[in-house]
């Protein structure tokens, strides 16, 4: 990882440059409890998007999550299904520094062979936040972060899958991180098995004299650039000691710097490896059409099923967000009642998504409009079908993109001038 100069942060007051004074953790605060607590009450603090882009905002499930082989400090997930192991280590215990990478492995094999019910039963059972539900405490946490497209059904299916497949996002947190990278990259290769990411994440914790008020600096040291899944060798016919598990070659740990380029995440790259065996030409124009999304003023949200597109605005000093359809591993375009919902639940009128909707059909041979109604909401929204009832193929649309993106341009105009016009 090298050597890194941190210097001295400062604060503009009045015209004059004033310096923040650094507090060691270990000085000011005693125990690594204050600093798991610390991070649970303020989960923002964990720079997840830096880290990880394709989760959405933590949610605190537990604290000292009790395992076989040991508590996990801390679990948290989004309202995704993604999971996140924390384990908190302050600087001045050098031994637990030493093991604390082994430790979190440890766990992470541990939480691989649970199911959803044993997790929902440990977060029971631990301290902090548990839910409102005390049957599902993690679609009630879910829930309760006010996620409009959140969906219960695929949510556990998404922890299950994660929990089967040991796809954590796993970061050991600390006042101090000067581990070195070779002793990392040994401890990795430990769990060939488990699909995760990991990252080393610093605190600086400082003061302004004469205040209490305290500023905190996340940082991230290191982190994976990725860890390679489990190669397994099957030589027929099986005998005893046929079936081989080979380590991966090639775990990597890099530290982290300003110019670390495009990164892909993990939703992103379980995404287009299912997409490529649906459809290799379909993956590269996915590709394709994702990168253009920024110039047509829309954001790529990657979630457990795939990424989203997503444009966001102001409405009454609000941020309100209309998703334009979430594309799926085996080149569907889902949830394409969502735009025209969103307009439902604003009030405003049809002539914005109708014409986009009829669109679609025209360039996706086969599919149709069908109405639906959402209870407590006036007025019917639109999604699309095939023939058969299903989602409709994307690769027409995908074929056509210019026309897509056209069709999109001109919802994203009628918005503007509608809220425009209500502001």
């Amino acid at each position: 990882m090298g050597q890194r100069q941190l210097t001295t942060p400062y604060v503009i007051r009045g015209g004059i440059a004033i310096a923040l004074q650094p507090v060691p953790l270990d000085e000011q605060f005693e125990t690594e409890e204050w600093f798991q607590k610390l991070l649970f009450d303020h989960s923002d603090l964990i720079p997840i998007a830096e880290i990880e882009p394709g989760f959405g905002r933590l949610i605190p499930i537990g604290r000292e999550i009790h395992t076989e082989r040991g508590p996990i400090d801390l679990l948290l997930m989004d309202t995704s299904g993604h999971l996140v192991v924390v384990e908190t280590k302050l600087y001045r215990n050098p031994e637990a520094r030493r093991k604390v990478v082994g430790q979190i492995l440890e766990y992470a094999a541990n939480l691989a062979t649970w199911s959803y019910a044993d997790l929902t039963e440990a977060v029971i059972s631990s301290s902090g936040a548990t839910g409102k539900d005390p049957k599902d405490p993690l679609v009630s946490l879910a829930r309760s972060a006010n996620d409009p497209d959140f969906d219960e059904a695929r949510f556990i299916e998404a922890v299950t899958l994660n929990l089967e497949r040991g796809r954590f996002l796993l970061i050991v947190a600390g006042d101090g991180m000067h581990e070195g990278v070779t002793e990392i990259e040994r401890l990795l290769q430990r769990e060939p098995g488990l699909s995760f990411r990991f990252a080393l994440v610093e605190f600086g914790l400082f003061k302004l004299a004469d205040t209490p008020d305290v500023f905190i600096q996340p940082r991230i040291v290191a982190m994976t650039r990725e860890i390679t899944r489990a190669i397994v060798e099957v030589r027929p016919p099986l005998r005893p000691g046929d079936v081989v598990v080979k380590a991966p070659p090639d775990v990597s740990v890099r530290a982290a710097s300003k110019n670390q380029g495009a990164r892909t995440s993990l939703t992103e790259e379980d995404f287009f490896k299912a997409l490529a065996a649906t459809d290799a030409g379909a993956a590269d124009l996915t590709r394709i059409f994702l990168g253009e999304a920024p110039e047509h003023r829309l954001r790529v949200h990657w979630q457990s099923n795939g990424p989203t597109l997503k444009y966001a605005t102001e409405l009454e000093g609000e941020v309100v967000e209309f998703n334009f359809g979430q594309f799926t591993g085996d080149a569907t375009l889902a949830y394409s009642n969502w735009l025209s919902a969103k307009c439902n639940r604003l009030e405003l009128p049809q002539s914005i998504w109708k014409e986009y909707y009829e669109t679609l059909v025209r360039l996706i041979p086969g599919s149709r409009m069908k109405e639906g109604r959402e209870k407590d909401v006036s007025g019917s929204y639109v999604f699309l079908e095939d023939q058969n009832s299903d989602e409709p193929d994307v690769r027409p649309l995908l074929r056509k993109r210019d026309a897509w993106w056209q069709a999109i341009d001109e919802v994203i105009e009628r918005l503007e001038k509608a809220i425009a016009a209500r502001t």
